[in-house]
């Protein structure tokens, strides 16, 4: 005869086997489990999420900006001057970056970062649409102290180069700008030529330098590279015709 305790020991003896085997299979997933792929990240300029009083064009996506204040400045000659804002632009920096901020008078310094301690240089500067700008051609920090009105047209300075003409072909109706910027209102495609043949695109809500226009489209620089945005979408700044 058999006992009845004996089955329920071998069902129990069963139960425990099966979940030993679950548990073992549980950890074998665990053990085998790929490596999940790292995360890419896409290099963003830092100068796009500046404050709506300091707007940095014609740069790379390696060229960073930060707001600093008085003693981000460090240099009494220049504090003692009468602070009204400033950035510091550093990483890669493009020929003819431009900097602006939004003050309808003042002068401007800059702090070269080449050179230890940093040489404090005097920069020309013009205005247009209540914004006060600079073109720079190195790393440093870009201050506006008090001081009288700007001219209305940009100048080369010594450590800054001249605004680029674009070329004019024969078959368009191209025109050279100097002191235009303009707004993207919505995500654009950015274009070889008008109604060309696509080669990015371009964040809605950043700001652009605008090297020429035709009727209907804007040519623009976005971190160095250049090419043709509809105007329909689009809201100038200043100085577009």
């Amino acid at each position: 005869d058999l006992d009845p305790g004996d089955d329920e020991e071998d069902e129990d003896e069963d139960a425990e086997d099966e979940d030993e085997d679950k548990d073992s299979k549980q950890s074998q997933r665990q053990r085998w489990s790929p490596t999940p792929a790292p995360k890419l990240r896409l290099a963003v300029s830092t100068c796009l999420s500046l404050p709506d009083s300091i707007v940095v064009t014609g740069i790379s996506e390696n060229t960073q900006c930060r707001q600093v204040g008085v003693a981000g400045i460090g240099i009494k000659s220049v504090i003692d001057a009468g602070v009204i804002d400033a950035v510091d632009v550093y990483g890669w920096v493009l020929p003819n970056t431009q900097v602006c901020f939004r003050a309808s008078s003042g002068s401007m310094r800059f702090l070269d970062a080449s050179t230890a301690p940093r040489r404090v240089l005097e920069l020309t500067a013009w205005r247009f649409n209540g914004m006060t700008c600079v073109r720079i051609s190195g790393a440093g920090t870009v201050v506006l102290i008090t001081g009288p009105a700007a001219p209305l047209t940009p100048q080369a300075t010594a450590q800054s180069h001249a605004p680029l003409a674009p070329q004019a072909t024969a078959q368009s109706q191209e025109s050279s700008l100097s002191n235009c910027m303009v707004t993207l209102n919505e995500v654009l495609n950015m274009r070889e030529e008008p109604d060309g043949e696509k080669t990015s695109v371009l964040p809605k809500g950043v700001t652009l330098s605008v090297l020429a226009r035709q009727p209907g489209w804007f040519k623009v620089d976005y971190y160095g590279k250049q090419g043709w945005v509809s105007a329909d979408y689009v809201s100038p700044q200043a100085g577009c015709g």
